[in-house]
């Protein structure tokens, strides 16, 4: 799988690769900070597969998250 930081590299491939500028980039590489979806949580739950294990991930993704967008925010605004 991809790693921390890993969404962001390939978003920056992308707007790099395409030409995209402006707030188009900028939405691009936002989004791609975020955390991971909660809504994986309840794939696990009715696959019966180990929700605790996906919703500690989650966390553990949100958590740079938060301090990454709040960086990414200061600087392109």
């Amino acid at each position: 799988g991809i790693r921390m930081g890993g969404g962001l590299l390939l978003a920056a491939a992308f707007v790099m690769f395409f030409g995209i500028t402006g707030t188009s980039r900028n939405v691009i590489l936002l989004d791609s900070l975020m955390p991971p979806a909660v809504f994986n949580v309840i794939l696990a739950q009715k696959y019966n597969t180990d929700a605790n294990a996906v919703a500690s991930t989650i966390f553990i993704g949100t958590l740079p998250s938060i301090v990454t967008q709040s960086l990414f925010l200061l600087f392109v605004t």
